[in-house]
């Protein structure tokens, strides 16, 4: 700043931070509700988890006809990222 001062009895500073909001989401609750679920109903809970811009569901391997979320919470992984 041009009008910043400095000496022995007198300093302005000037400050510029940058932070972002990160939402509280509680992975294993996910998980817990995620367990079991068809993709149709796996994709209609995540779409109603506020704050939460986007998602994806992935199953493995793509089975035809058995599109489930494994019922061991050990077997699912979550990956948030934040923006």
């Amino acid at each position: 700043s041009s009008s910043s001062v400095l000496s022995a009895t007198e300093a302005d500073i000037q400050v510029s931070l940058k932070t972002s909001a990160v939402p509280n989401i509680n992975q294993d609750e996910i998980k817990n509700q995620l367990e079991g679920k068809t993709s149709e109903e796996a994709l209609k809970y995540l779409g109603g988890i506020r704050n939460i811009k986007g998602y994806e569901l992935k199953v493995t391997p793509a089975i035809p006809f058995f599109r489930k979320v494994p019922s061991d919470v050990s077997r699912i992984d979550l990956v948030i990222t934040n923006e």
